[in-house]
C-alpha cells in the first residue's frame, strides 16, 4: 500500500477538518507530522508542514472532494466593503495588541501569542473579521 500527500497544512486545526471531511467520505488518511507542529509551530517550515496522506488508490475521489469545498469555501466569503472574492486570512496589521505582539516575540526570541486573524481583502485592502 502507497500513501501519498496531498495537501499540507501549518495549522493543526485546518488539517484535522480537512480529515474529518474525507474520513466522513470513506477515504482512511492519516495527518503526518501533525504533533512537531503542535508543540512547535516554527518547525512547520523545516518540516513541510502536516501532510495529509491517503492511500494512493483513492487520489481522484480525494482530490475531488476537496476541490468541491474549497471552491464553496471560496465562493461563499467575498469583503464586505467591495464585494471582491479575493480576500485571505493575516495577522491584524491594525491591532496595537499584534505589534506589541510582535515586539515582545522579537526581544524573548518566542512566538508571538496574541495575534488576532482577520481576513484581508486584496482589492481594496479592507480587514474584517471571521463571521460565524
Amino acid at each position: 500500500m502507497k500513501f501519498i500527500t496531498i495537501k499540507s497544512f501549518d495549522n493543526p486545526v485546518e488539517a484535522n477538518i480537512v480529515k474529518a471531511k474525507l474520513e466522513d467520505s470513506g477515504i482512511p488518511c492519516f495527518l503526518k507530522d501533525e504533533n512537531i507542529v503542535a508543540i512547535n509551530p516554527l518547525y512547520a517550515n523545516a518540516t513541510g508542514g502536516i501532510k495529509l496522506q491517503i492511500n494512493e488508490k483513492f487520489k481522484f475521489l480525494a482530490l475531488e472532494i476537496l476541490g468541491l469545498t474549497e471552491q464553496y469555501y471560496e465562493q461563499s466569503l467575498v469583503c464586505p466593503a467591495c464585494g471582491s472574492d479575493k480576500v485571505h486570512f493575516v495577522s491584524s496589521s491594525k491591532s496595537l495588541k499584534n505589534l506589541f505582539s510582535f515586539i515582545l516575540s522579537l526581544v524573548t526570541v518566542t512566538y508571538p501569542i496574541f495575534l488576532k486573524k482577520v481576513y484581508k481583502c486584496d482589492a481594496c485592502g479592507k480587514e474584517f473579521p471571521i463571521e460565524d
